[in-house]
């Protein structure tokens, strides 16, 4: 009488390849010049501040709880060099001014109200740091510093939501606030990710 015979059971360990999966990571997360956060538009809508990250912060607070007032009225009086301008008032430096300062802080107002509303998205963000490249290979223009445009990626490194209000009330102003309740203050995660996978570029040895 045959007896069945109990085979031993094997635990096997799979080790996973590492580059496989770069590659798939690649091919899911956009590397490419497409993506908005590599290579951010040049006529995209956006509002810079003449100021550095010191003043900035004198000014408006630390950017964890930063609020930004522009009032209208000092806005457009100094679009038109008023005298009545009124004193103490602090307008912001940035390279927009008068009236379509005010119409590009509204359409930004809407614009991600409405994706918000419709994709769920929070769009709006105030960016700190700018990282350039140029890819190895690909010419350079005149000698000496590369123009602008000459880049190949041009990412913002320093990502803080931020929320635009503007108030119905006497005087009338725009308000911009850190908006943490969308997201946390990150590193621009696609920007992460590409200096790690392309240089071999660690973050957290900068980041303390």
């Amino acid at each position: 009488m045959s007896k069945d015979t109990k085979q031993p059971i094997q635990n096997e360990t799979l080790s996973p390849n590492i580059g496989v999966l770069r590659e798939y990571e690649k091919k899911i997360v956009d590397l490419t010049r497409r993506n908005r956060l590599l290579k951010y538009p040049a006529k995209a809508r956006v509002i810079s501040f003449k100021m550095d990250i010191s003043n900035f912060e004198n000014h408006f607070g630390s950017i964890e709880e930063m609020e930004i007032n522009f009032p209208h009225k000092a806005i457009l009086d100094e679009e038109v060099e008023a005298d009545n301008i009124e004193k103490n008032v602090f307008i912001p430096p940035t390279d927009v001014q008068g009236k379509k300062l005010i119409s590009m802080l509204q359409a930004l107002r809407l614009d991600s109200k409405k994706k918000f509303e419709e994709h769920g998205l929070h769009t709006l963000y105030l960016t700190i740091g700018r990282v350039r490249w140029k890819e190895p290979g690909n010419g350079r223009g005149s000698e000496g510093a590369l123009e602008e445009k000459e880049y190949d990626y041009d990412a913002p490194l320093l990502l803080i939501p931020v929320s635009i209000e503007e108030t119905k009330s006497t005087p009338k102003k725009t308000i911009i606030r850190t908006h943490l309740e969308a997201s946390d203050i990150v590193v621009t995660p696609y920007c992460f990710y590409f200096l790690n996978w392309n240089m071999a570029f660690e973050f957290q040895d900068y980041l303390h």
